[in-house]
């Protein structure tokens, strides 16, 4: 099943963000008990040759692959879908514009650049209508809202065809408001409010949660796509936990 069928049949997906160029760590980063790994390409330190070693290890893996693309911009987002990406994750989509803009990119149909010799096409072992056919039909598109700015432009966002999911940055979102809690209530409220919109219009729901415990608070909205934790803060986790034991014996 693909991950934009996973992402469809609303079964709880959850994955750490990756933001290393460190490809053996993410190896190992693929074979805990995840759906899927984020490739930040926005916060994270790699390029379009690190980029695609990321998306091949992950598809060694058999983990879904999304790439979170620095900018709404179409090399960008190409690059990443040619190299084998699953989803594309984009940030900071403050309108209608900028949602359609990601939209018609992401599939050929629209507007997506088209390269026969590139890991999704099967370096060529695939004609160029199932390409284009398969390529249209598994890739999920992503539309990450988290802009103050954006909360006037919420409903022409949630209506774009071809968005397959709205993502809610709460922690950018909690910023831009202005706020220092991700709890706060003004930030709720505007989660909720998007949340909401979003499934009015058939899309599906993701967010960032700092903890598991979050999940049945968000899960009652319908959100139902995590992303928790990162390479980095996973292996502060996992060392601290060990430094902890250790000490319990000093």
């Amino acid at each position: 099943m693909s991950f934009r069928d996973r992402l469809e049949s609303g079964d709880l997906i959850w994955g750490p963000f990756y933001t290393s160029p460190a490809i053996a760590h993410l190896e190992a980063t693929a074979r805990i008990d995840c759906d899927c790994v984020c490739l930040d390409g926005e916060h994270g330190v790699f390029d379009r040759i690190d980029l695609n070693l990321g998306i091949l290890a992950l598809r060694a893996a058999g983990r879904a692959a999304i790439v979170r693309i620095a900018q709404n911009d179409p090399s960008l987002i190409g690059a990443a879908l040619d190299s084998g990406a699953d989803a594309i994750l984009c940030p900071h989509v403050r309108t209608a514009d900028d949602a359609q803009s990601l939209a018609s990119h992401a599939r050929y149909a629209t507007g997506r650049g088209f390269s026969g010799s590139v890991r999704s096409a099967a370096y060529g072992a695939q004609s160029l209508t199932e390409q284009i056919v398969q390529a249209d039909r598994h890739i999920a598109v992503i539309a990450q809202i988290e802009d103050a700015d954006a909360l006037d432009h919420v409903e022409p966002i949630c209506a774009t065809p071809g968005l397959d999911a709205i993502f809610i940055g709460r922690s950018d979102l909690t910023v831009s408001m202005g706020k220092t809690d991700r709890d706060d209530p003004a930030v709720t409220d505007a989660v909720i409010h998007i949340a909401e919109t979003a499934r009015r219009h058939g899309k599906r729901i993701g967010t960032f949660v700092g903890t598991a415990s979050e999940i049945p608070k968000w899960r009652a909205h319908g959100v139902h796509f995590f992303l928790m934790g990162s390479d980095i803060s996973l292996l502060i986790a996992g060392a601290n936990g060990l430094a902890s034991q250790i000490r319990e014996h000093g």
